[in-house]
Order: structure tokens, then sequence, then C-alpha cells
């Protein structure tokens, strides 16, 4: 984050594994959002969502 001028505050984690992403993350001060079978969330499901709050359509 450092080396391209991101702040904790302006990223997030995006993983798979809880103890080694989302720990991770939470050492770091970012927050993380767990996909695969540990959440039951896909990337494609993210990527939905992603899609859906910059549009404002479902």
């Amino acid at each position: 984050m450092h080396g391209v001028g991101v702040k904790a505050s302006d990223a997030v984690m995006i993983g798979d594994n809880p103890q080694t992403d989302g720990e991770g993350a939470a050492l770091a001060g970012i927050p993380a959002i767990l996909i695969g079978q540990h959440s039951g969330l896909t990337l494609a499901d993210l990527i939905e969502q992603t899609v859906v709050s910059d549009t404002g359509q479902a």
C-alpha cells in the first residue's frame, strides 16, 4: 500500500482463506471480503454486487 500511496482505510482485501487472508488483512488494518467455500460468496457474486451498486440497478 505504501508503494502505491494507498491508505489502509481506502483498501479492501478479497480472499478465500479466513486464516491467511482474513487474519492478514486484520493485522494490516484492512477490511476483508471472503469469497469461496468459507463464505458462500463467489467472485462472480461480488462482481455482480459491485456492478449493481455502481449502476443502482439489479
